[in-house]
């Protein structure tokens, strides 16, 4: 191989024949682990392409017997800088010469350094399962507390009513014999005395709106005044006379309550009117004797309100 340079000297290198390939060597140890890759060190600036022109290419030499190779050198700490720019590429050489013949394989050099450990490779399947073991023995008994005990479920609902059971009723005994014949009857005792009247009692009427010239009932006012009349059983006096109206008479219309005796008026009378609701006599007192006949008079003056008139005399 030969360059040739502008205003320089041409220089022939030639290269030796190979020697035979030396016996195959012992595997080396295990692989020892990957050293770390150190930084890449800055790329020199490149130089300006000078001129030249490729000379023709000389016959190649034979190869020379192929060195013993020497032992391997501890790696020095280096740098990498990091890549330059590509440089322009330069016009080819001229045409490839003929190769020489191949010499003889050399000696096998001592085995390098083992190389970087490979990745790991993916998991087998998994194999199938052994057979179980024996079972093992029972363990003693934990030690245990009973809890509280838990609330009272609710009642559940009634059942259904059995059937009745089967009966019959049996026969009716015979009558038993009559007691002994009646006996005579006895005399009449005296007559006892008459007994005295109550201390007291109420005579109480109420009427739904009753017409003027009408007669209490103890529940209704009528026309004919024979249908109302109560007959005293003793000797009363009759005193503390009430009268209530659910609605007043309203101006320049009254109401007037009068009890009688047998037919004529008394003297005990309550009057009320105009816009007055209530009315008493607390102080009249009239005597009834055993047999006489009560009756309640009821009139009134223009035309009073609609209204419920109640009435009540104490008989002592």
């Amino acid at each position: 191989m030969s360059f040739t340079f502008l205003g320089t000297t041409e220089i022939f290198l030639k290269e030796g024949p190979t020697g035979p390939a030396g016996p195959a060597g012992p595997s080396g140890g295990p692989t020892g682990p990957q050293g770390d890759i150190g930084p890449t060190g800055p790329q020199g600036d490149i130089g300006p392409t000078g001129p030249f022109e490729t000379g023709p290419t000389g016959p190649q030499g034979e190869t020379g017997p192929e060195g013993e190779t020497g032992p391997e050198g501890e790696t020095g700490p280096f740098e990498t800088g990091p890549t330059g720019p590509t440089g322009p590429i330069g016009p080819s050489g001229g045409p490839t010469g003929p190769s020489g013949e191949t010499g003889p394989t050399g000696p096998e050099g001592e085995t390098g350094p083992t190389g970087p450990q490979g990745e790991t490779g993916p998991e087998g399947e998994t194999g199938p399962s052994g057979p179980t073991g024996p079972e093992g023995e029972t363990g003693p008994t934990g030690p245990f507390e009973t809890g509280p005990t838990g609330p009272q479920g609710e009642t559940g609902p009634t059942g259904p009513q059995g059937e009745t059971g089967p009966f019959e009723t049996g026969p009716t005994g015979p009558i038993g014999p009559s007691g002994g014949p009646t006996g005579p009857q006895g005399e009449t005792g005296p007559t006892g005395p008459t007994s005295p009247a109550p201390n007291s009692a109420m005579l109480a009427y109420v009427a739904e709106n009753p017409s003027d010239a009408t007669f209490f009932k103890f529940d209704s006012a009528v026309v004919d005044e024979t249908a109302t009349r109560r007959i005293s059983p003793a000797n009363y006096t009759l005193s503390n006379m009430y009268v209530n109206l659910s609605a007043s008479p309203g101006v320049g219309n009254s109401r007037l309550l009068t009890f009688r005796i047998n037919g004529v008026d008394t003297v005990l009378t309550v009057a009320i009117s105009g816009a007055s609701t209530t009315g008493t006599d607390l102080v009249t007192t009239v005597a009834v004797a055993p047999g006489d006949l009560i009756t309640v008079r009821h009139n009134t003056t223009g035309t009073p309100s609609v209204a419920n008139v109640s009435v009540s005399v104490l008989l002592n």
